[in-house]
């Protein structure tokens, strides 16, 4: 081989190297290019979504059950017999204190019954409430009998009842009890159950269905190229 055809072929190979180079960096910087180059592409997928509604259960539940118990009841009372007055003569007039002993105040009424010692003895009767004698001694049998007496007493209120009441026989000696009325408030009592009661309740609820929404995305062109590849 003479010089010539040495240099020929030294040159042709200088040649191909500086395009396989030029080859390797195109393709190096069209690669550079694909991964730098973002597109947004926008495309229709299924994709799952919970939807509410709204849904009525029953339950059940304890509450309580009101009882109402109502009754009439007389107010208590208390009482004191005092000292009787003898200023009016040819009359008898005792003193009464009634004393309420509730937290309310109410209208009491008060008459006096009064009965002759010689057909009826006091020590006879003596401390012992009239209803424990009542068979034996009438409230008709008594002598005379005083007007009703009225009287609203405050919660606690002592109050002397008396009255001036003209005497059968003015010589004859009389001794007294007392009808008392009081007044009348009713008396409530309650009462609570717990018992079972269904009731209903709405409530929300999720369930998944698949609908399309439009997704946008950003790729690069040499995504944009795979993703092309791998969907043909």
């Amino acid at each position: 081989m003479n010089f010539s055809e040495k240099e020929l072929k030294k040159e042709e190979m200088k040649s191909r190297r500086k395009k396989i180079i030029s080859i390797i960096i195109t393709i190096i910087f069209i690669h550079i290019l694909l991964n730098i180059i973002r597109v947004s592409l926008t495309r229709e997928e299924l994709v799952d979504e919970s939807i509410p509604y709204q849904e009525v259960e029953e339950y059940t539940t304890k509450e309580p059950e009101i009882t109402e118990l109502c009754f009439d009841r007389e107010f208590h009372w208390d009482y004191e017999w005092t000292e009787w007055n003898d200023d009016k003569e040819g009359y008898a007039s005792p003193n009464f204190k009634l004393i309420n002993l509730e937290n309310e105040s109410g209208e009491f009424t008060v008459e006096f019954a009064f009965f002759d010692n010689s057909l009826y003895p006091y020590e006879a009767f003596y401390e012992k409430p009239y209803e424990t004698v009542e068979y034996k001694l009438p409230w008709e049998a008594a002598s005379m009998h005083s007007y009703p007496m009225k009287k609203r007493l405050n919660p606690g209120q002592e109050e002397i009842f008396t009255s001036y009441t003209e005497k059968k026989h003015s010589s004859s000696s009389y001794w007294a009890y007392a009808d008392v009325e009081p007044p009348i408030h009713e008396i409530c009592n309650y009462t609570a159950e717990y018992i079972n009661v269904i009731r209903n309740r709405t409530i929300t609820k999720y369930m998944t269905e698949k609908t399309k929404k439009s997704i946008t995305t950003s790729m690069t062109l040499w995504q944009l190229f795979i993703d092309y590849i791998k969907n043909r």
